[in-house]
């Protein structure tokens, strides 16, 4: 008997080798509802075929069916006597559907086989979810926790913790909740770096602007020198990791009165993976430097 939108089929499977099938030709889709009693681990097979003439003969494939109670796809279903089940499966162009067991502890395995426009409320069971579940966003001033969609921005006071290309990140904002704009980091990741007490490096050598922080690399965005004394001579930015690396390199005259300023459009980096250091380095002699740097933290 062909599936009809005047009355659903009610076809029963009472053994583990039994089967079900009806004609859908010219059917765009057609829903199933099942109902188990004394089914214990039934296995049951959705299958369809487009040249059988009876429902046994011909060429068979499996059909995959959407499962409302698990909000998944699957040609073929392990149940037990629970609540009531329903797919949903698209028949388009097949000649014959039909649902044949394979396996299990039987009693009657209860089909009811219609056209999806003519679903038995009786047989509709609420609709499950699985995975993530989705809740809306805590109050203000909450802790986000779970899954929430947030209309809003995450509060970064720390280096977070990195990504890869192309994942996503949602829009940051400072401990204020005022969206982050500034270039480089939040106000919370710079730093800055002076001379201690005012005292000039007089001699060649080597200090530290910024220790080292573990996993993390150090960002120099801008540099304030001056050299006062009459012997002119070169400086560098280096990056102290093992062998020092170095990052900028400048000449600054003799008997200098005003302080220049050096701005990086592209900061200057330390390497990646180990804890870096950033060092100014006099490479000569007798010079008498005051300086200032600014600078970040990141990754």
């Amino acid at each position: 008997m062909p599936v009809s939108d005047d009355k659903p089929l009610i076809l029963p499977i009472n053994n583990p080798a039994g089967q079900v099938a009806v004609p859908v030709e010219g059917l765009g889709s057609l829903g199933l509802f099942m109902s188990l009693v004394g089914v214990t681990g039934g296995i049951f097979n959705f299958e369809g075929s487009i040249d059988s003439t009876d429902g046994l003969n011909g060429n068979w494939f499996a059909v995959p069916g959407a499962r409302s109670s698990l909000v998944s796809i699957e040609p073929q279903a392990t149940l037990s006597a629970t609540a009531p089940y329903s797919w949903l499966f698209n028949t388009v162009g097949l000649n014959y559907f039909r649902v044949r067991a394979s396996g299990g502890t039987f009693g009657v395995a209860t089909t009811i086989i219609t056209t999806s426009e003519n679903i038995p409320a009786a047989f509709i069971p609420a609709v499950g979810a699985s995975g993530i579940l989705v809740q809306g966003p805590v109050g203000i001033g909450g802790t986000l926790g779970g899954s929430p969609v947030v209309a809003g921005a995450r509060v970064t006071l720390v280096n977070a913790t990195a990504r890869a290309d192309g994942q996503v990140w949602p829009v940051t904002v400072d401990g204020q909740g005022k969206m982050i704009t500034k270039p480089y980091s939040t106000n919370e990741l710079d730093w800055q770096a002076f001379n201690a007490n005012a005292t000039p490096i007089i001699t060649a050598t080597v200090t530290t602007l910024k220790a080292a922080i573990a996993t993390y690399r150090q960002y120099v965005t801008a540099i304030q020198l001056i050299n006062t004394s009459a012997t002119p001579g070169e400086i560098i930015l280096q990056d102290a990791t093992g062998t020092p690396v170095q990052l900028w390199h400048m000449w600054l005259p003799a008997n200098m009165t005003t302080p220049v300023s050096f701005e990086f459009p592209t900061p200057l980096r330390t390497g990646s993976g180990t804890a870096s250091a950033v060092n100014l380095n006099t490479l000569t002699g007798g010079m008498s430097i005051y300086w200032s740097v600014q600078g970040f933290i990141g990754y």
